[in-house]
């Protein structure tokens, strides 16, 4: 019931072509062409109109032989009825070839709507997770044999050998069983609507059952599709209509090259309208022969092993994490007005990798701000969110180091990562609205970055203080010096700087040894450095950035 993964296919592919303006170019490939069997009969015929058209005119007995109008009324009558006959079966024949490749493609998106439905209803308890992940395992290589065994029914090929989802694991007794059945095809059906009775029992699968049984449904309908598409297989076009088109068709090659030769005047024209007449009929007839079995391996039949492939990627793409949870949507007042635009998914996201090459969760002021409105943020709750998502990382571990500056959430300056990332420690959390808040303001952190609560700049709430006075307290500080003035802002966690890196100078900031044994930052250091000050209103806390 497998296919290896290198077996050959050899032309099993179906022609696909493009016309081109003209249309000219691609007739020429003789790929799925009837071309060369209509020539096998032409070709002949017009070298026998030929040497006859020869012998009778240079016969002094044979040149007033012609079929006369008698004759000429009763051919085109017998022309006009194989005409006939030709072209209804060639309508026939593309209509059985159409409809196959419909009813497949409705097989296919009945059973494939009613796999995602079955994902979509799988119960999302962090309990069931396990018994969740075993059946959608489960259910795509059921859904992937069952396809596989409605095409082997169909096809008209020596070789079945399509593409399954590994079968491994599955109990060898039931692949026995399976292989030995008279219908492969509903046994698998029957397991999977016995594999959903059983999910729903167990709460694997969690919604009400009038909304399941449309799952049964597109079930059945996809069975009676793929029984619709077994009589183009089984039901060929009747035999006397096969019959009487192809004596007709030989006993028009006969006459056609005696009437050429007996009634044209010039032997050329008598070899080509008897090449041309004789090739057109059989070209048709063999177009029909080519698309009344759409099932097999011919280059112009329907890609059956494409379409296997093609739901073995879609069942596996549901499959994964990102296709089962629905993508997050930042709403904002402004999406209200429904502004649209002709720039697609693709286009948003080469641009977006243009302008932002290191891809990765940006933690902007405004985030944070909204994400500790509710009351202070804890140490633990501040250091993780700065670096790491929620995964238990060890910040001094080299290979989880070089991992998070490949892939991790940081947002780059420019350059090349070449040293650690820097530490984020809190120092201490200080509430603005206590009373016991002091108000000297002044003091240094002494060996910052420790892990030890610290002194720390503490404002003074002020019941009559004004919010252009509390941006002026708390704005960007300035500086002047003999040649120039610099104005600094404290860095927002969302656009921190690479670690040693000075705003002023944009060099390396000195380590020196604290009594824990650590490499700190000297004074100097960090007060290049300005280490950032969040607050949320009621409370204030100090975030120092160390090496």
């Amino acid at each position: 019931l497998r296919e290896a993964p290198d077996t050959p296919r050899g032309d099993l592919a179906m022609i696909q072509y493009d016309p081109g303006n003209w249309s000219l170019l691609f007739a020429c490939s003789l790929r799925g062409s009837v071309f060369p069997k209509a020539f096998v009969w032409a070709a002949p015929c017009s070298t026998l109109s030929i040497c006859m058209h020869t012998y009778l005119h240079n016969n002094p007995n044979f040149q007033e032989i012609s079929a006369g109008v008698v004759g000429a009324s009763v051919l085109s009558g017998f022309t006009f009825i194989l005409g006939f006959l030709v072209v209804f079966r060639s309508q026939q024949a593309y209509s059985r070839w159409w409809e196959g490749g419909t009813l497949l493609q409705q097989l296919r998106g009945e059973w494939f709507n009613a796999y995602s439905s079955l994902m979509a209803f799988c119960n999302s308890s962090p309990e069931k997770k396990d018994e969740v992940a075993a059946f959608q395992q489960r259910l795509a290589r059921l859904c992937s044999l069952l396809y596989c065994t409605a095409i082997q029914q169909v096809s008209t090929m020596d070789l079945k050998n399509y593409e399954l989802i590994d079968l491994a694991d599955f109990d060898a007794e039931s692949m026995k069983y399976l292989t030995g059945c008279h219908d492969r095809c509903e046994v698998c059906l029957q397991w999977i609507q016995r594999l959903i009775c059983d999910a729903s029992d167990s709460l694997t699968i969690k919604v009400a059952p009038p909304i399941l049984s449309r799952v049964y449904n597109q079930l059945g309908n996809g069975i009676v599709n793929l029984n619709n598409a077994r009589k183009i297989t089984e039901f060929p076009i009747p035999f006397p209509l096969a019959q009487m088109i192809t004596f007709m068709l030989l006993f028009h090659w006969g006459i056609t090259a005696f009437v050429c030769a007996a009634s044209v005047k010039t032997t050329f024209w008598s070899g080509l309208i008897s090449f041309i007449v004789v090739f057109s009929f059989w070209s048709i007839n063999y177009i029909a022969v080519e698309l009344e079995q759409p099932f097999g391996d011919d280059a112009n039949d329907l890609p059956l092993h494409d379409m296997q492939e093609d739901l073995n990627l879609s069942l596996g793409t549901l499959l994964q994490k990102q296709a089962q949870v629905p993508p997050t949507f930042n709403f904002k007042e402004e999406h209200k007005l429904l502004l649209m635009s002709r720039e697609g998914i693709d286009e948003l996201m080469r641009e977006h990798a243009q302008t932002s090459p290191t891809i990765g969760i940006r933690t902007n002021s405004m985030d944070f701000r909204e994400q500790h409105l509710a009351g202070p943020p804890s140490p633990r709750d501040v250091c993780f969110n700065f670096g790491t998502s929620h995964d238990d990382v060890h910040e001094h571990d080299p290979s989880v180091v070089a991992r998070k500056h490949t892939h991790g959430p940081f947002t780059e300056l420019g350059e090349q990562l070449n040293a650690m990332p820097p530490m984020l420690h809190v120092t201490s959390t200080g509430d603005l609205n206590s009373s016991s808040s002091n108000s000297s303001g002044n003091r240094m952190h002494q060996c910052s970055g420790s892990g030890k609560p610290a002194p720390q700049l503490i404002p003074t709430t002020r019941a009559n203080s004004s919010p252009s006075s509390q941006h002026a307290e708390y704005g960007p500080s300035c500086t002047c010096e003999p040649e120039f003035c610099t104005c600094k802002r404290p860095p927002s966690l969302g656009t921190v700087r690479r670690p040693g890196w000075s705003p002023r100078t944009g060099k390396h900031a000195n380590a020196v040894v604290c009594p824990s044994d650590k490499p700190q930052m000297d004074a100097s250091a960090a007060t290049l450095m300005t280490p950032s000050t969040r607050s949320n209103g009621s409370a204030i806390t100090t975030v120092t950035l160390t090496i």
